[in-house]
């Protein structure tokens, strides 16, 4: 996360009352970023003072107006009458609203309002974008944030739009403007102006990328109970019918457990997590039963993350979904943005009420782990955004004894609200996982698909009972948490919820109707009154509500406010109120009364006398409607012991001891005393066998490990000691597991298996998958079994398991097999022919076109002899059409005999006649005497004869909207679509699609249109064609003009050659491409592009071919990803396909000027437009219109076109484009009979380039980005603010031109960074020098990576390399046989190159940075700021020693350059700004020997002197001082002082000033004898360094004239040579106290010391220190002296930042460098991006000398890396590079402080 402070604007009210009120705590207004009590203001002077200030937007303002109560149905609307809209609750008693025209004071105190108040910018954001902290994840570059931002409902969406464009705001998504949110990219210093807007009522950060977080789970929550056959008690429940949507990280279409059962929108490739939850949700376990899913009939609708919840109104509608599953969140591993509701969580509470038959289920996330102090460990760390939805389920983790799952977030969330609700299973939880594999995976993403199972079970049976109607998501919710078993604390707390889901109590309840639905109004009690009988363990009474989406900008988010009470023989019982205090989260409820936080609230009373109980539901605030509705569930749970796993009918086998175990469980409803005793009996109750006779009264499983004793009659008896209760489960069958291979002969057309024999098993079954599930093929008594008549082209999945007497025992692992190859030896094919195809006729055909079908087919077969011996004997054959007759023959030998596995091919003496138009199914048979296998003895296939009637002239224009093309999912070559004869499909791999309907949506017009993709992720791709014949013989090429276009979509597409339309005369022609899909493509924003206006007739012509009736049309497609949705995946969609005639087309081809990019234009620049007529005949008179920069500027006329023939038009208007920057230039024709309109604009964006000629020229970007652009292939040049790891700061300012301010330049990048351009002409040493940084990747004698400079003279046309190696300062520094270029890593800090420029041909000429990466590794890049074009006829004077005294009169306001006469080289600067200054000498002394130490810090081996007539100078005159990098550079490297300061790089570099008054002769080339005179430190940014021949020149300001040096100013960058204090230094004593100790020496002239410390990095981040205390100083003069301060405060926390500020006795100060101290986290330390790809961003914050310990892990747990990382006490990064892709475990530690960062490269 960056800090980035932003001015906060201090809260206002709308009126300042002086009336000193006391605060009444009942109308504190209470707002994400503060509380507050307004004043009351509604009175006339106040409101006119509104009516006269407040801004409007459509004439209507955003206010919150605050009532003395709520207001009711009938004040809303008498408000609304009057212009006031309430809007979204605010508590308390309040309200945003937007107000129209003037409102009146008397009206609005009628409602009883009390305040009016104008929300202030920061009050309407995110707290965090107020305080400037933006997430790393939104920020862009250029300083940008990527933004979420709402609008209010009364306001629509168009009305937003205008305004924000009217601002200069650009939205990125409409994604999700139903709900009233959009998103844009903002510069970070207008959030506030977007947030003052009153068209907007909440500003936040776009959500970070979304991220994902299974033995069975079914058992602890009781599903296996529902999914039991009837005869074991159960009801059967498998999910059928219930469409589950899963959204989560990939394709889950690799796993068999899916089959049939996949409505698939997840356009990505395969991933694990996805199918792991998938699996759980709804798996058949067809390869392994023991691994199926809680509802293995449900369909799964797969989508990406929270896809799911965008399209879910169309899935809702389209595919009936009715759960939305979701394992994944925002932000993991950051306390900040635990527990907060956001924009996303509005979305999700809105669709509940919009979408009453959806429940969405969340993961409440993994970080139970960690510590979000003051909370305790694993408190309030459920995951922000989703999770935190009022009207969803958030699901916590258990293990499989249903406790707490350690990693398992836990809540409250942050208005205080339970969350998570619910828990179920997700430790250890099996289930499917990529390409037909099983795991094991742990996380509340294995519990919440769980919950969304055991959901679909539940709704299953309501429609079974109810209609086939669906629940109410609110009745689910509410009977999902009642029926929960209570865990934990009694009753709901912030680790359980409700509790551990329980479906056999859910299902209870809605079984008998325990449950009422109503709604309550304001104050109003709705009394429901029930039963309970005697011998009643508990009754449980919960009321829940799907409360109205809440303002985001409120810190609490209830709305409607009920209340429930329970009234029964003992009195009035009240749900437990939890206390939401940070220290008492984990403290069992104990008080009882009304809960204001929660939309949901539960009584639970244990024993309850039987008798009549009153269930209340209290109306107690309906803030939002006349009334809220509401489900009140009742479960009176009875006195008993139910035994819940096994219930009978498992299939078990034998544990393996130590290994794996059964585990049984049971719910006991009574006292909590008595111990249990657990039986086991093998023979159907006849004897039992103890396994446990004092099992603890309080636990609820029990480990069994199955005995190896086959049995069908096994059974378990649980009893509770000392109680009648007792319970015995049905039979159910131990057996071992049979394992099924595959036979050594095997043949085709059979699949031979073999299994093991299994003791006592008294016959086998043998299965196979059909359709979606295993299916009894055969029983047998032996260990083999052969199926046969199998498709060769199909795999097939088989198994067996043994049974005991008709029981079955477990399935074994079933395996696979395409029956396609094989020796058949032996008898396993004895006798059997196989009809295996029809050869003839080959494929359908289409009338009138060269595949028409004739008269007289030919009809021939194929017999295939699978026997590995010859066929003989006669063959009896037959064939008939469309079940008409058979034609019947007899093939005789020799004829008929076959040889062994071969084939023979048989023509039918009698031919077929398939002329008519129409369907043909053609049944073929073969049969032979003793052939048993009879199955695959015939063969049937389906041939049309298309359709294809001639389009006529009165048909055009000729529209195929397709609408009558039928629904259909084409995934074989297909000749004619079902109902649609005239498009054909191809494909090149077997995974190529073409649909018809995906979702409403998809089409441009209807609901039909045809979409070509994938149906799963090919890596090579896959090349699809939709081909379509037009009948077009009725038209002559030579006269008829017949064009094509069509609308088609982009489903973000990728680029390849077969992405394009070709058309061909006829169907035996060859294919022109004509027009190419992706270089015309829209974005992928689900919008449709209109193609051009292709003309048919021409581009035949062109290649010599002529309309026919079989003229053609292809589309191509290349795709790896199905397409998802309208935005996702890839694919096109086409629709709206229209064949006409053009009338008088007259086209715009281009602007041909303007060009794109010139330089120095004007405001007359001619407009030079190209225009064709493509008529057969001349055309006269044709109107054209100039447009520029919006405004039309000349309507002329072409006076003449020849026929088919183009022009050039100059128009008589010009263009004024003198303005540099972009321009907009449009020019189309207005040919009044023209009928082809797409193609009669013509635009072009002029970007001018102003044209330098004024020297020097000197950029630093800083006001703007000086007219320089980006350019070229996968550009990552950016203008901005540099952050990345390396090159975090600009060489001068802010604001610099660099490769990807964030990070990385890209694989295979060739981008240029392009200059405006400039006249040289006047210079006669033209010279170009910048600030440069570089981090290129350097592959040493192998060139991989580079950067250079190029220029042009010709306009771009051409470009040359600047220079070559070594030609100029720091210029290039590697040679590749000529190619020279900078090739450099890790040389980011900022420095000088410089290099001549041309001396001719220069009078136009431009520069561009050039960057060139190959694939594999990347680095920073190249970045570029204050760019220096000058004429060089003096460079820097570099001659060692004293130089010459020059002498030069100073005055006037021009430069004066001391140039030394013998070298011509120039020493320093003067620019007197008018003042006289006198005869003033100049010299330089430039030592020769090593770097020079002064006090603590180095200084540079040049200083300068200068000496005028006149020093009383009044104002400042301003100094140039050159000085040359190599200098520099030995500055930098300097070595030998530990402790010293020196620069980083020449642009931290300050100016030493000393003067001396009584003596300038002391004024020289040393220091030694600077006294007793003054000393002035001029730091860095005072100062202006500026790239300048082979060195630099700092240019600052003085009054006076002195001796000048250069250093850094030592320890705060702000002290002169002599340095005075020698160390501060602050360290911890008697734990938290702190013992500040500092050295000073030379110690005059000082008043006395201030020690100053800021608490928290944000106070240090805003520089708010506080002064502690001051200790006066002692003046001791030119000895060393100690001082000490002690810091006592009690209970210091976070990190402290302390300074030492010593101030003089004339009262000017100085500080020293501050020292951090740690005395708790307060940051957290982070690890980015994740994932990556390659390169990641650690950011951590430890005491100074602490060694933080870095470790890196493979996913194995292999350590691959160690380092350790100094650390100073200040928030701190460090990079790391990780090897190759896979996943990584980063630990950091430093002391007590550990974390540990999951990381995945890519």
């Amino acid at each position: 996360m960056r800090l980035n402070p932003i001015p906060l604007i201090t809260l206002l009210l709308l009126i300042t009352v002086t009336a000193a009120a006391q605060p009444d705590s009942r109308f504190q207004i209470q707002l994400r970023s503060g509380n507050f009590i307004p004043v009351k203001n509604i009175d006339p002077a106040s409101i006119q003072a509104f009516n006269q200030t407040v801004a409007k937007t459509a004439g209507k303002s955003f206010v919150i107006i605050q009532f003395e109560e709520l207001p009711s149905v009938t004040i809303k609307e008498q408000l609304k009458a009057n212009g006031i809209e309430l809007l979204e609750y605010i508590p308390n008693n309040a309200f945003t609203a937007t107000i129209s025209g003037q409102p009146d004071a008397n009206e609005i105190l009628q409602s009883k309002a009390r305040a009016l108040i104008v929300p202030q910018p920061e009050q309407k954001m995110q707290p965090e974008l107020s305080r400037g902290i933006f997430p790393n994840w939104a920020l862009k570059n250029n300083n940008q944030i990527e933004l979420w931002i709402s609008f209010p409902s009364s306001f629509n969406f168009e009305t937003v739009q205008q305004e924000l464009y009217r601002k200069g705001f650009q939205i990125t998504s409409t994604l999700n403007k139903n709900y009233r949110i959009l998103e844009l990219i903002v510069a970070t210093d207008r959030l506030t102006e977007l947030a003052a807007m009153p068209c907007i009522d909440y500003v936040q950060a776009a959500p970070a990328p979304v991220k994902e977080f299974n033995t069975n789970s079914m058992a602890a929550s009781k599903a296996n109970m529902l999914k039991a056959s009837i005869a074991n008690g159960g009801l059967g429940l498998t999910g059928q019918g219930v469409v589950v949507g899963v959204g989560d990280n990939g394709d889950i279409q690799t796993h068999l457990d899916f089959t049939g059962r996949i409505i698939n929108r997840a356009g990505d490739i395969p991933r694990a997590h996805a199918t792991h939850v998938a699996g759980t949700v709804g798996g058949a376990g067809i390869i392994n039963e023991l691994h199926e899913g809680y509802a293995p009939k449900s369909t799964i609708l797969s989508q990406l993350f929270n896809n799911i919840i965008t399209k879910a109104p169309t899935y809702v509608q389209d595919n009936g979904m009715v759960i939305g599953s979701h394992s994944y969140g925002l932000v993991a591993d950051d306390c900040a943005f635990n527990g907060i509701y956001d924009l996303n969580a509005r979305i999700l509470d809105q669709q509940a009420i919009d979408l009453p038959e959806l429940q969405h289920v969340f993961a409440a996330g993994n970080d139970g782990f960690r510590t979000c102090s003051p909370f305790p460990s694993g408190f309030r760390t459920v995951m922000g955004g989703f999770q935190c939805a009022k009207n969803i389920i958030t699901v916590g983790a258990t293990d499989y004894k249903r406790d707490w799952a350690t990693f398992s977030s836990k809540g409250p969330v942050r208005d205080g609200r339970v969350k998570p609700e619910i828990m179920s299973q997700g430790e250890r939880v099996a289930s499917t996982w990529s390409n037909n594999q099983y795991s094991f995976n742990n996380g509340t993403s294995m519990a919440a698909p769980g919950v969304s199972g055991g959901l679909a079970l539940l709704i299953e049976r309501y429609r079974t009972t109810h209609g086939n109607a669906n629940p109410k998501n609110g009745l689910l919710k509410a009977l999902l948490c009642n029926g929960a078993s209570d865990r934990g604390n009694a009753g709901p707390d912030f680790t359980y919820g409700f509790g551990s889901m329980n479906l056999v109590r859910s299902l209870a309840m809605m079984e008998a109707n325990h449950y009422f639905t109503n709604t309550v109004a304001q104050n109003i009690t709705n009394t429901h009154t029930i039963s309970v009988p005697a011998n009643t363990a508990q009754l449980k009474v919960l009321l829940y509500w799907n409360d109205p989406a809440a303002s985001v900008m409120a810190a609490h988010t209830l709305v409607n406010n009920l209340n429930l009470s329970v009234t029964g023989p003992g009195g009035t019982v009240l749900p437990y109120v939890l206390d939401t205090l940070s220290s008492n989260v984990n403290n069992a409820a104990t008080a009882t009364g009304n809960d204001a936080i929660n939309n949901i609230e539960q009584v639970v009373i244990n024993n309850p006398a039987a008798g009549s109980y009153d269930l209340k539901a209290n109306g107690a605030a309906i803030a939002a409607g006349p009334s809220q509705g509401y489900f009140l569930v009742y479960d009176a749970i009875p006195q008993s012991l139910v035994l819940t796993n096994p219930v009978g009918g498992e299939h078990l086998i034998p544990s393996v001891p130590n290994v794996d175990s059964f585990i049984v469980n049971w719910e006991s409803y009574s006292d909590e005393t008595n111990t249990f005793t657990l039986e086991f009996s093998s023979n159907n109750g006849g004897s039992w066998t103890t396994l446990s006779n004092n099992l603890p009264a309080a636990i609820r499983h029990y480990a069994w490990t199955v005995p190896n004793t086959p049995t069908d009659v096994a059974k378990l008896r649980l009893t509770k000691n000392t109680t009648g209760f007792s319970q015995t489960s049905n039979a159910f069958v131990i057996t071992e597991l049979p394992v099924v291979t595959l036979s050594a002969v095997q043949c085709e057309g059979y699949i031979s298996i073999n299994w093991n024999a299994v003791p006592a098993a008294t016959d086998y079954e043998v299965m196979r998958l059909i359709g979606n599930e295993m299916v009894s093929v055969a029983t047998t008594t032996s260990l083999s079994y052969n199926f046969s008549g199998l498709s060769k082209d199909s795999v097939y999945w088989v198994t067996v398991r043994a049974r005991i007497n008709g029981h079955p025992g477990r399935r074994a692992i079933a395996i696979s097999r395409q029956p396609n190859t094989g020796t058949c030896a032996g008898s396993i094919s004895d006798n059997d022919l196989k009809l295996d195809t029809i050869i003839s006729p080959i494929t359908s055909g289409r009338i009138f076109t060269s595949t028409a079908l004739g008269n007289n087919v030919p009809i021939t077969i194929r017999i295939k002899n699978l026997d590995d011996i010859a066929s003989s004997g006669n063959i009896n054959v037959s064939y008939s059409i469309n079940g008409g007759p058979a034609i019947n023959e007899v093939i005789t030998a020799p004829t008929a005999n076959i040889p062994a596995l071969n084939h023979l091919d048989y023509t039918f003496a009698t031919n077929a006649n398939l002329s008519a138009v129409g369907s043909y199914t053609i049944l073929a048979t073969a049969t032979k005497a003793g052939d048993a296998v009879t199955i695959n003895n015939s063969f049937q296939n389906v041939y049309k004869q298309l359709d294809n009637q001639p389009i006529t002239n009165a048909q055009l224009p000729w529209i195929d909207n397709l609408e009558s093309t039928p629904g259909q999912t084409v995934t074989e070559n297909q000749m004619g679509l079902t109902g649609n004869d005239r498009y054909d499909f191809l494909k090149s791999s077997t995974d190529g699609r073409l649909r018809s309907y995906i979702n409403s949506g998809i089409a441009y017009s209807g609901s039909k249109a045809i979409t070509l993709d994938v149906s799963k992720y090919i890596s090579g791709g896959n090349i699809n064609s939709l081909t379509a014949t037009f009948n077009l013989s009725a038209f002559n090429i030579a006269s008829d003009d017949i064009r094509i276009d069509f609308r088609y979509k982009n489903h973000n597409q990728q680029p390849n050659s077969a992405n394009q339309l070709w058309i061909r005369g006829s169907d035996m022609s060859s294919w022109i491409p004509v027009y190419d899909l992706y270089a015309n493509q829209n974005p992928a924003d689900g919008s449709y592009k209109l193609s051009s206006s292709i003309e048919l007739a021409d581009s035949l012509a062109v290649y010599g071919q002529a309309f026919s009736s079989s003229t053609q049309a292809r589309w191509g497609q290349w795709g790896q990803y199905m397409t998802a949705d309208n935005e996702g995946g890839a694919g096109y969609s086409f629709d709206d396909i229209k064949i006409y005639r053009a009338v008088d087309d007259v086209q715009a081809l281009g602007l041909d000027t303007p060009v794109v990019v010139a330089c120095g234009l004007n405001n007359a620049v001619p407009v030079k437009l190209k225009v064709r007529n493509s008529k057969r005949s001349a055309i006269n008179n044709i109107p054209v219109v100039l447009r520029v920069d919006g405004n039309i500027i000349a309507n002329e006329t072409i006076t003449f076109i020849a026929a088919n023939s183009s022009i050039q038009y100059t128009f008589t208007a010009t263009a004024n484009l003198s303005a540099p920057g972009n321009h907009l230039v449009e020019a189309w024709v207005d040919y009044a009979t023209d009928n082809v309109r797409q193609n009669d604009t013509a635009k072009v964006n002029a970007y001018h380039l102003p044209l330098i000629a004024s020297f020097p020229y000197l950029e630093n970007f800083e006001t703007n980005n000086g007219y320089w652009y980006a350019g070229g292939n996968l550009s990552t040049w950016n203008y901005g603010t540099p952050n990345s790891a390396k090159i975090t700061r600009a060489a001068s300012g802010n604001k610099v031109w660099k490769t990807n301010l964030n990070g990385y330049y890209t694989e295979n990048e060739n981008s240029y960074l392009y200059s405006p351009c400039f006249n040289l002409s006047s210079m006669s040493n033209p010279t170009l020098s910048f600030s440069l940084a570089l981090d290129v990747e350097d592959c040493g004698a192998t060139y991989c990576d580079g950067a250079w400079v190029e220029y042009s003279n010709d306009g771009g046309t051409t470009w040359n390399k600047l220079g070559t190696q070594g030609s100029g300062t720091n210029w290039y520094n590697k040679n590749y046989s000529g190619n020279q270029l900078w090739s450099q890593q890790d040389y980011t800090r900022w420095h000088v190159a410089t290099s001549a420029l041309p001396t001719t041909n220069n009078s136009n000429i431009r520069f561009r940075f050039v960057i060139s990466s190959d694939p594999g590794v990347t680095k920073e890049g190249i970045a570029i700021d204050d760019v220096h074009v000058y004429d060089d006829v003096n460079g820097i004077y570099d001659i060692t020693g004293s130089s010459p005294v020059v002498n030069q009169n100073v005055s006037g306001t021009s430069w004066i350059h001391f140039i030394e006469p013998v070298s011509g080289k120039i020493i320093a600067s003067i620019n007197p700004n008018n003042q006289n200054m006198g005869s003033t000498d100049v010299q330089s002394y430039i030592y020769a020997g090593p770097v020079r130490v002064n006090g603590d810090q180095y200084y540079h081996n040049r200083n300068i002197t200068m000496k005028p007539a006149n020093k009383a100078l009044a104002d400042s005159a301003t100094v140039r001082f050159y000085f040359t990098d190599a200098e520099t550079e030995a500055l930098i490297n300097a070595s030998g002082c530990s402790n010293c300061y020196k620069p980083a790089m020449a642009y931290e570099l300050g100016v030493t000033k000393y003067s001396d008054p009584t003596d300038v002769s002391k004024e020289n080339g040393t220091l030694s004898d600077n006294t007793p005179g003054n000393y002035l430190f001029i730091n860095n940014g005072k100062i202006k360094f500026t790239p300048f021949d082979k060195g630099y020149y700092a240019e600052f300001k003085v009054k006076n004239f002195s001796e000048f040096w250069l250093n850094n100013g030592g320890f705060d960058n702000n002290s002169a040579l002599p340095v005075q204090l020698i160390n501060f230094l602050v360290t911890k004593t008697n734990n938290n106290d702190v013992l500040a100790k500092w050295t000073v020496e030379n110690e005059s002239n000082l008043h006395h010391y201030e020690i100053e410390v800021a608490k928290g990095n944000s106070n240090y981040q805003l520089n708010q220190f506080v002064k502690l205390g001051e200790v006066a100083a002692a003046n001791s003069g030119a000895g060393i002296r100690h001082y000490s301060f002690s810091d006592l405060e009690s209970n210091k926390s976070g990190v402290h930042y302390y300074r030492l500020k010593m101030v003089d006795n004339d009262g000017r100060y100085s500080y020293s460098n501050i020292r951090p101290l740690v005395f708790s986290n307060e940051i957290k330390w982070q690890a980015y991006p994740n994932p990556t790809n390659g390169m990641v961003t650690l950011t951590y914050q430890s005491n100074a000398g602490e060694k933080v310990q870095l470790r890196i892990f493979e996913a194995g747990g292999k350590q691959v890396q160690q380092q350790q990382l100094p650390a100073t006490g200040f928030i701190q990064q460090a990079t790391v590079q990780l090897p190759a892709a896979g996943i990584y475990l980063i630990e950091l530690k430093a002391g007590e402080q550990k974390q540990s960062f999951r990381i995945v490269k890519q």
